[in-house]
């Protein structure tokens, strides 16, 4: 499940219960946990993490591309990332499973076949496919690279809501800017640096100072005047 805890005194119970509301209209589950005066609040979302990020009638493309997005975040972040297995295999909310076992949590707990998993990951066109291959592409760019070490100071830049962008810097001071498109519109982002950007997933140049980011796109981004 998705642990709502953390999110007291950081939300409002008013921003808990639209984010419920939400999880339960893409098809998920609301456990609740009681209050000494007889009330109910919400203390873990169930549903599997992609159908958690996007309606339920969005299709695969916007499905996976949303997930590797949720991820960009997660990889770009100081410390040691944690990844589920159903997140990394791109695995939808399991209903049959959760009706059988009467439990929530169950929504996430699909029983995977080996053979089934192999085939889909081998087909390009599949949901599977597109999240794994998007995570696996983030995970080895961020071995790779010494602004992402686990240890590397960090600073989160609020360039609005529409965009998640934090600053890694490695231990020789190379710099490095991780900027997530968290909407399905494309955004804009004006970042300045004197030589310009290199974009370590795409593997290419990017002028700047305005980057353009696609709907849910991930750009992980390092500062050419600081890199050797």
């Amino acid at each position: 499940g998705i642990g709502m805890r953390p999110l007291e005194g950081l939300l409002p119970p008013s921003a808990v219960d639209a984010m419920a509301a939400t999880i339960v209209a893409r098809g998920g589950a609301v456990s609740v946990r009681s209050l000494p005066d007889g009330s109910t609040r919400p203390y873990e979302l169930n549903i599997s993490y992609i159908d958690g990020l996007v309606p339920a009638d969005a299709d695969d493309a916007t499905r996976a591309a949303a997930m590797v997005a949720a991820h960009g975040i997660l990889l770009a972040m100081a410390g040691l990332p944690g990844i589920y297995i159903h997140s990394l295999l791109g695995s939808r909310s399991d209903h049959a499973g959760m009706a059988a076992t009467g439990r929530n949590r169950s929504i996430n707990r699909e029983k995977l076949d080996v053979n089934a998993i192999c085939d889909a990951l081998d087909d390009p066109a599949t949901l599977r496919h597109r999240v794994f291959d998007g995570i696996a592409r983030l995970l080895r760019a961020r071995a790779s690279e010494p602004a992402l070490h686990p240890d590397a100071a960090q600073r989160v830049i609020d360039a609005g809501p529409a965009l998640f962008v934090i600053e890694r810097r490695g231990a020789d001071g190379r710099r490095l800017v991780a900027a997530i498109n968290v909407t399905d519109t494309a955004q804009s982002l004006t970042l300045g640096a004197p030589d310009g950007w290199r974009d370590i997933l795409a593997g290419e140049v990017v002028p700047g100072p305005d980057i353009e980011l696609p709907r849910f796109a991930v750009r992980w981004l390092i500062d050419q005047s600081t890199s050797t």
